[in-house]
């Protein structure tokens, strides 16, 4: 996997891993848009029929947030199972 940013971005990264079942990536994503935070990067890491892992960017940058509160929102989904995030510089 390669990821390629433009400098001056406030750039988190966040590893899940969700139920295999229909709305969980909505479920995810929904989390991102409820806070107004782009999307800057998703891709599938691994994949089962019972569970997947996503990696996901989300940009900070036009917002004053921490990422922990998305962290926090992102638990109380169903579909997710754990989650994670780091900082992409």
């Amino acid at each position: 996997m390669t990821l390629i940013f433009r400098r001056g971005k406030n750039l988190y990264g966040f590893e899940i891993d969700l139920n295999n079942v229909p709305g969980a990536l909505a479920a995810v994503t929904s989390v991102a848009h409820s806070h107004r935070l782009n999307i800057s990067y998703i891709e599938i890491l691994s994949y089962t029929e019972e569970t997947y892992s996503l990696f996901m960017v989300l940009d900070f940058s036009d917002v004053e947030m921490d990422p922990s509160q998305v962290q926090r929102d992102q638990e109380k989904k169903e579909v997710c199972q754990r989650r994670y995030y780091i900082t992409c510089i």
